[in-house]
């Protein structure tokens, strides 16, 4: 494993230790099957990271951290361009 993709990992057991991978993904308004469907997991397995029952591990982590972290990312920009309109 890379050591791009193992701060993946890290980065996804993270967001699953603390609640904010659901967090993040209900305020972009996508669906637990959305997301499954995108990381190549099924529903179940990512409720149950979501909800810290187990860890995320392997390609699918780093799939989830990054799309998670491109979520962030995109919040960030809007409340920029939000804040610089009004």
């Amino acid at each position: 494993m890379t050591k791009e993709a193992l701060l993946g990992v890290a980065a996804a057991r993270r967001y699953a230790k603390d609640g904010t991978g659901r967090e993040i993904r209900k305020r972009a308004r996508l669906s637990m099957r959305e997301v499954a469907a995108t990381i190549g997991v099924s529903s179940p397995t990512l409720s149950n990271w979501e909800i810290g029952l187990t860890a995320p591990h392997g390609g699918p982590a780093v799939k989830w951290a990054e799309l998670l972290g491109a979520l962030v990312e995109q919040e960030c920009i809007a409340a920029t361009e939000a804040a610089k309109a009004a």
